[in-house]
């Protein structure tokens, strides 16, 4: 579980430092003050050397995709790639990472590849690729416990049309981000429901999803199409595709999927109210501070709703285990550390909300 993480020259995070993180973690604050900013960072920071998933968050901010020498520019602090991104964390055992981000120099490139269609581009990295430059990703990831750092390269390859990285790298922390930017990717959706039900463990995503759905009885994976899809049983006589259910169903059992299938990591869930209706946030909370305990899962996640706060203050409750789980921060503009709420400074959901507002 992370303790601290740091962030220099990310997206709109010049200088930005947060600590003594929880076990459920909820940021909020106004638009466009780096709440999105800083979940990505925790992402490309829990990816470590496997530099590839960070194509994941260009489809996510569905942004334009050319593969010329300004590919990457949006990643860095004012577009300014002549200062590397720096990402660090402490975790509870006191193991410190770090992850330096840069482009390197440029390579000639002439090819036209078809634009990736859709906006989840986990497996599918076919890009734009007007006749430019190109510059690579690079990053180098170092671990306190270990002598040397690892460097991988995201490149570019024209005759296969693919970003490749040239290094394979397992991150020895699990993560899993869900963005506000659409529905979970199916595959990965698929995968981490598959080797729930194998383990006979989706009782707890059911009691996710039934915080939203009360109706629902069950989850199961098929191919009746060819290709596997996520059923519901909702007592009808026939199984639902969890596609045509409601935004707040699917990301409760995006959500419910995540958090046993990255036991002892960290989920990250930007606008975690999104598609639930305000009188099932407390139930929603409670059943993810439970899943995250059981699972030992640090949950990371932002909120615009003052509903959405009161209920994981009313909810995630401390225990004999925990004492304080719930920590709440308040991104300003022009400060480099959020304002924290712990428990001992909440008083009262009533005092904290009117101070959020």
């Amino acid at each position: 579980m992370l303790k601290s993480f740091s962030v220099k020259n990310f997206r709109g995070l010049r200088d930005f430092e947060i600590h003594n993180l929880a076990r459920v973690n909820l940021i909020v604050g106004d638009n466009d003050v780096g709440k999105t900013a800083l979940i990505e960072a925790f992402f490309a920071h829990l990816v470590q050397g496997n530099i590839l998933a960070l194509v994941q968050l260009k489809g996510f901010r569905r942004s334009p995709f050319v593969a010329d020498e300004s590919c990457w520019d949006d990643f860095f602090n004012k577009f300014d790639t002549s200062r590397d991104i720096e990402l660090a964390s402490i975790d509870a055992r006191s193991i410190d990472r770090t992850s330096k981000i840069s482009v390197g120099r440029k390579t000639q490139m002439n090819v036209v590849v078809p634009p990736v269609s859709g906006t989840n581009v986990e497996g599918q990295h076919r890009v734009f690729a007007a006749a430019a430059t190109y510059r690579p990703l690079k990053v180098e990831f170092k671990v306190s416990s270990t002598k040397q750092p690892f460097s991988n390269e995201l490149t570019f390859d024209p005759q296969k049309r693919t970003f490749t990285q040239i290094a394979e790298f397992s991150p020895d922390t699990n993560s899993f981000y869900f963005s506000t930017a659409g529905p979970p990717e199916l595959e990965g959706l698929v995968r981490n429901l598959s080797n729930i039900l194998v383990g006979k463990k989706q009782s707890d995503v059911i009691a996710l999803g039934k915080t939203i759905d009360a109706n629902i009885q069950g989850l199961s994976v098929a191919s009746p199409k060819g290709l596997p899809e996520v059923f519901v049983d909702t007592g009808e006589s026939t199984l639902t595709p969890l596609t045509l259910f409601g935004s707040g169903v699917v990301r409760a059992i995006g959500i419910g999927s995540a958090i046993p299938a990255n036991q002892g990591g960290v989920v990250l869930v930007d606008e975690i109210e999104t598609g639930i209706y305000f009188s099932r946030l407390g139930e929603f909370w409670r059943t993810i501070f439970e899943m995250a305990k059981k699972d030992e899962v640090q949950v990371i996640a932002t909120s615009h709703s003052d509903e959405c706060v009161q209920a994981a203050i009313e909810t995630v409750a401390p225990d004999i285990a925990d004492s304080d789980p719930l920590h709440v921060y308040k991104i300003v503009p022009h400060r480099n550390r959020p304002i924290p709420y712990e428990r001992a400074s909440l008083k009262s959901a009533a005092e904290m909300l009117a101070d959020l507002r």
